[in-house]
């Protein structure tokens, strides 16, 4: 197994490379890490365009490599990935990824309307989304209706496996 190191004494090292990766989707991005000695005062920090999504002020020693992940939501492509750090030490990287997160919702997005969803509560479909602040992308489904309105898609799940399930929510006038 080949791993990459850095060492320093002033300066804060960094590696970074641009991805092409779809708009939109979900991504995890990982890497296990080490310090190299029991007495290095190591941090590392991993970055998406500017955006610090792992920051680790202490790299464990010698006991084997810790993983670190974390995920993120592509708006624009290409993204900047920037790894950073210090060390008075080594810090061991290895098996640095970025893999897509699948999502089993069709059009979790609104990006295509109303695509993939059934609907009550209202007949208006095209209440249902909007251009108006949008957590990501361009749309956001909506209602602002008096009444209790449901929206429903029909998964195929696999018995005896875990799910995650996840959403952004904010009311229509909280800007």
């Amino acid at each position: 197994t080949e791993s990459w190191s850095f060492a320093t004494t002033n300066a804060a090292p960094a590696m970074s490379q641009s991805l092409t990766l779809a708009s939109f989707a979900t991504y995890e991005v990982s890497f296990w890490a080490r310090s190299h000695s029991t007495n290095a005062v190591s941090s590392l920090s991993l970055s998406i365009d500017s955006n610090v999504l792992i920051s680790q002020a202490s790299i464990p020693t010698f006991i084997g490599y810790t993983k670190y992940t974390s995920d993120f939501i592509v708006s624009n492509s290409p993204v900047t990935l920037q790894i950073s750090g210090s060390t008075n030490e080594l810090i061991h990287l290895d098996d640095i990824s970025v893999t897509v997160v699948p999502n089993l919702v069709n059009n979790g997005g609104a990006e295509a309307g109303m695509l993939g969803w059934t609907h009550s509560g209202t007949s208006d479909q095209d209440g249902w989304t909007t251009y108006t602040t949008p957590h990501s992308g361009i749309r956001a489904f909506l209602t602002q209706s008096p009444i209790p309105v449901t929206m429903n898609q029909t998964l195929s799940l696999q018995e005896g496996s875990t799910y995650s399930a996840s959403f952004w929510a904010k009311p229509a006038n909280a800007g």
